[in-house]
């Protein structure tokens, strides 16, 4: 009995499709001159890369601008949406605690080739991605300070003829 088994176990091992594994790393440079700020605020920022790294958003720009549908992992699926779905299972970013601000991509799959690909292009959405984000975040600050400085000079303008009317009435 137990060499049947053996063997039934044998054969269920050759039939299954082996999965290979890619990763892609990318380090996240804050420009503070204390290293322990730059690990906190790179572990901030990826605390959420898992859902970042598989948000539709991600995943279809990485599908199109990558042309990623052409590979054997994706072929044949007609709806970016089927596309978006298979790769959400497909790939996964991590931390390491010793190096908080290096997070890694990796892509696993049936076709070896095609999980390098799939890695490299996430890793270089998720990098668009944080990018954009870092440019919206200065626009919008930029925005603030800009305003804040019309009306504080809007303010001392104010002030200033306040002081002139009190100075001139104090004559």
């Amino acid at each position: 009995l137990a060499i049947v088994g053996a063997g039934l176990g044998y054969l269920y091992f050759q039939k299954q499709t082996p999965l290979y594994r890619s990763s892609a790393l990318l380090q996240v440079i804050h420009h503070n001159s204390d290293p322990r700020v730059e690990n906190m605020m790179a572990q901030r920022n990826l605390s959420d890369a898992q859902y970042v790294l598989t948000s539709n958003k991600l995943l279809k720009d990485a599908i199109l601008n990558h042309n990623l549908s052409e590979l054997p992992t994706l072929r044949g699926m007609q709806s970016i949406d089927s596309k978006v779905q298979k790769l959400s299972g497909m790939v996964r970013a991590s931390t390491n605690k010793s190096a908080p601000n290096i997070l890694t991509i990796s892509c696993e799959g049936p076709y070896a080739e095609d999980t390098k690909l799939i890695a490299d292009a996430c890793s270089d959405e998720f990098r668009n991605h944080q990018e954009e984000n870092y440019k919206q975040a200065v626009d919008r600050l930029s925005d603030l300070l800009q305003r804040a400085q019309r009306e504080l000079g809007d303010r001392l303008d104010k002030l200033e003829l306040e002081y002139a009317d009190f100075i001139r009435d104090t004559e």
